[in-house]
């Protein structure tokens, strides 16, 4: 294995163009995320290990594949579900339409 960086039981190898962010403490299948970037993957780590939420909520789901602590994973689905856009909620009200698959806000 090629690691490039480890901290405390995390560890982050290079795949292709990716990065593979592994929880030893973890089931191989359960406790792996791939990112674009690295920044972003020691990020990850960083808040992982702190038990600190992030400020974009779709990072909430790659936290709670590789984290451990059942509280911290509880505090991230509900941060996920408080904080993601709820888009039946934006068709519903007349300011947005979907054009070419894409929300579009109507003038």
């Amino acid at each position: 294995m090629n690691r490039i960086y480890k901290k405390n039981e995390y560890i982050i190898i290079p795949v292709y163009s990716e990065y593979l962010i592994i929880n030893t403490n973890k089931v191989f299948k359960e406790g792996c995320i791939h990112v674009k970037n690295m920044g972003i993957a020691r990020m990850l780590i960083d808040l992982c290990l702190e038990k600190k939420l992030p400020k974009n909520p779709h990072f909430a789901e790659n936290l709670i594949r590789i984290s451990i602590d059942k509280e911290y994973i509880k505090k991230l689905q509900d941060f996920k579900i408080k904080e993601c856009i709820n888009y039946k909620e934006l068709m519903d009200a007349h300011s947005y339409k979907r054009h070419k698959s894409a929300l579009r806000q109507v003038r």
